[in-house]
């Protein structure tokens, strides 16, 4: 089940990205590191900074790949809101039901 809610885009946010809590009070913006707070993704169109955006709170969904992943790795967040294969002692975002590389969008199960 996808939970939908509107949040303001702090900054340019592409699609298919894990996002974070902005600055502001109803803001987002995109998870950048690995000991980022993932609250859910974004659909697959992104939004410019100042518009909304639609961030996908709901378990299972589609993210893009910062690296190469196995299906089965826990995730976490890496540059641009990309999904990285998680090491030890990264908040874990997710775990890649299917296995990818950089650039790849697979289908994750959110924590």
């Amino acid at each position: 089940m996808s939970i939908i809610k509107p949040y303001t885009a702090e900054a340019d946010i592409e699609g298919n990205r894990l996002v974070t809590f902005g600055t502001e009070e109803g803001s987002v913006k995109a998870a950048a590191a690995a000991t980022d707070v993932v609250i859910g993704r974004t659909c697959f169109c992104g939004a410019v900074a100042g518009t909304t955006v639609d961030i996908d709170h709901g378990r299972y969904g589609e993210v893009k790949l910062g690296g190469t992943v196995a299906r089965g790795d826990e995730l976490t967040a890496g540059a641009d809101g990309c999904a990285v294969k998680a090491e030890s002692g990264n908040k874990i975002a997710g775990i890649a039901l299917e296995a990818g590389v950089k650039d790849d969008v697979i289908y994750i199960l959110m924590k």
